[in-house]
């Protein structure tokens, strides 16, 4: 009849009933190979990791799921920066962290190296116009809500974490 059956990409698993977010599956590999690696000492290999879940996370956040993950993974890069001494990497996860309540898993002498300073006294503001395929897409910035897509936003100039979510569609960019 001309069909060709299509296979693979969770079909298996909608067939069956079964409600499988691919991006949960990813967030849970790239927490594993970040918790693995820092169990390792291989900051090498953490901050890569955790960088991608924090994206994922992120991304989750945005679409209302909730994400426990996202200050472990954070914690990780604090705490390689640190190690490394990337003070400039450690100071924004530290900042990043903070804004996300927190982490125990940080020690206190740690966070004492790292203080919450005003990231806009003395930066540049960047103008930003951030529009999803999804018109009315959750966006948000640094794991905070700034709107509904398109929206523009007035940012520090450096790095930030920005991330969509429209139902299933869960894009971020770290």
């Amino acid at each position: 009849a001309g069909f060709t059956p299509v296979i693979g990409d969770g079909v298996d698993d909608a067939l069956a009933g079964r409600d499988l977010e691919r991006d949960g599956a990813a967030l849970a590999v790239a927490m594993a190979t970040a918790e693995h690696a820092f169990g390792a000492l291989a900051c090498q290999d953490v901050v890569p990791a955790a960088r991608q879940a924090v994206a994922l996370a992120a991304a989750r956040q945005a679409a209302g799921r909730p994400v426990p993950e996202l200050p472990r993974a954070w914690a990780y890069v604090l705490l390689c920066a640190d190690r490394d001494g990337q003070i400039d990497a450690a100071q924004q996860a530290a900042g990043l962290l903070r804004a996300l309540g927190g982490s125990s898993e940080v020690p206190a002498a740690v966070w004492a190296k790292y203080p919450e300073v005003d990231a806009i006294a003395g930066h540049e503001l960047v103008a930003l116009d951030i529009d999803a395929d999804e018109p009315g897409a959750a966006i948000w910035v640094d794991f905070k809500p700034v709107g509904a897509s398109p929206v523009h936003v007035q940012l520090p100039a450096g790095e930030h974490v920005i991330a969509a979510a429209a139902g299933t569609r869960r894009p971020a960019a770290p």
